[in-house]
């Protein structure tokens, strides 16, 4: 019986593994062909336009449910994702044409091995996008799938504090770390865990995702590491060890999403050695972020609304109920 149940699990991420080669191969069919039409975009191609949207926004609909969706004040979130997760992080809508249908800005970090940084503008703009991100993240995995690393050193932990008092143990720590010696030591330890991961779990896979296929009954969760207001309380050695995870960190299932600080180091740091390579949302005004994804760099992207308090303390407790009614295993 068990050998049947690890074999039912091998397909369902056989599925996964088909759904997200799927994904990038529709989205990038897709994104290409609206690409070129908006580009030399005139009246008489308005309506095939249109239609390549909305194909786009029915096909995002139905491979990730409800992610593609707008955080409403009165939304019910559907269940955390069951057996795979939901390709791709909304991040807003893209900002076409008044008259052309409206259709999400989705990144897929994990899908492309890339990092999030969030930069320019205002605090408050930076933050609205980074908890958006962050609830669209816990959301996306499915139970004990993922685990995160909470880092702020500016705000002395406020600006995570809704999710430190709210999220289950096993998917974030009650800590939120915010004095330099803590960040140091959180994030030299991940750094060796990374390469535990490469040497023990990775000599015959490529990722950790080939891993977790192949190994249902030791599979090993995602991390991500969010830091509001990088690089603030970051030492040089906690400097080197990050960019030893952005490097080396995608292979291992190991994520950074960090909203940059207005006030960068004048010596000895340059912010591309970081952001390089990465995702990149620059918020030129609060209704705008202008973005480098793969395929429609050139449209601009409309961040969702901001959450209030009680619709983030809502959906976190809804994550947390969800975790407590079905506990998991994981290496």
């Amino acid at each position: 019986h068990k050998s049947q149940e690890r074999a039912g699990y091998h397909k369902v991420n056989v599925q996964l593994s088909e759904l997200e080669q799927n994904y990038r191969a529709e989205t990038q069919r897709i994104m290409q062909n609206i690409q070129a039409i908006y580009l030399q975009c005139d009246e008489e191609i308005l309506p095939e336009y249109r239609r390549l949207l909305g194909e786009w926004f029915t096909y995002i609909a139905k491979k990730l449910r409800n992610w593609h969706l707008d955080f409403s004040e009165d939304m019910q979130m559907s269940s955390i994702a069951d057996t795979v997760r939901n390709p791709g992080l909304r991040v807003g809508t893209l900002k076409l044409n008044q008259y052309l249908e409206e259709a999400p800005a989705v990144l897929d970090p994990i899908g492309n091995h890339k990092h999030i940084f969030i930069q320019s503008g205002v605090p408050p703009q930076r933050n609205n996008v980074l908890h958006n991100l962050l609830l669209r993240l816990v959301l996306a995995f499915p139970i004990g799938m993922a685990r995160l690393l909470l880092i702020d050193r500016v705000e002395q932990g406020r600006a995570f504090s809704l999710y430190s008092s709210r999220l289950h143990i096993d998917l974030a720590s009650e800590k939120i770390f915010d004095n330099d010696r803590e960040i140091e030591d959180q994030i030299l330890n991940i750094r060796t865990k990374t390469s535990q991961i490469i040497q023990t779990k990775l000599s015959n896979y490529r990722n950790i995702d080939e891993f977790n296929i192949a190994n249902p009954d030791v599979k090993t969760p995602y991390q991500f590491i969010v830091i509001s207001n990088f690089p603030s309380g970051f030492s040089s050695q906690a400097l080197m060890a990050l960019s030893d995870i952005l490097r080396n960190g995608p292979r291992t299932g190991t994520y950074v999403i960090a909203s940059v600080s207005d006030q960068l180091p004048e010596r000895d740091f340059d912010l591309s050695d970081f952001t390089s390579g990465n995702y990149k949302l620059s918020l030129l005004d609060p209704e705008t972020i202008a973005w480098n994804s793969e395929y429609l760099s050139e449209i601009n992207v409309a961040p969702d609304n901001n959450l209030s308090e009680q619709t983030i303390s809502r959906l976190l407790t809804q994550i947390t109920n969800t975790y407590q009614n079905k506990p998991t295993a994981i290496a």
